[in-house]
């Protein structure tokens, strides 16, 4: 098994304008969202080494956040990214590690 204690990752959050409203010239029976959503516009690959309890160390690539935008919600692409120390999503990129040994 490998394990790290803790672990900087990136994460994109805050509060993006969004708005409903009914559009009474074109529709008024309908009603009109414009959602934005806090998301990664950018990420680059990094990689971390990790200890294993027989002595071995391992390599994990991931992708690490590096700046966010608010976009239209379900787009791929303002806020800032912050970064945390996060062993429970860190927790996840070891179970994968381990799976593969």
């Amino acid at each position: 098994m490998c394990i790290k204690d803790s672990v900087e990752l990136n994460m994109c959050s805050g509060t993006c304008g969004s708005s409903a409203t009914v559009d009474l010239e074109k529709d008024p029976m309908s009603i009109v969202s414009d959602c934005k959503c806090c998301q990664p516009v950018q990420a680059v690959q990094t990689k971390m080494t990790i200890e294993c309890v027989d002595g071995r160390s391992k390599t994990i690539t991931y992708k690490k956040i590096t700046q966010c935008e608010c976009n239209k919600c379900g787009a791929s692409s303002g806020s800032k990214s912050r970064r945390i120390r996060d062993t429970g999503s860190f927790n996840t990129l070891l179970k994968m590690a381990n799976l593969n040994q």
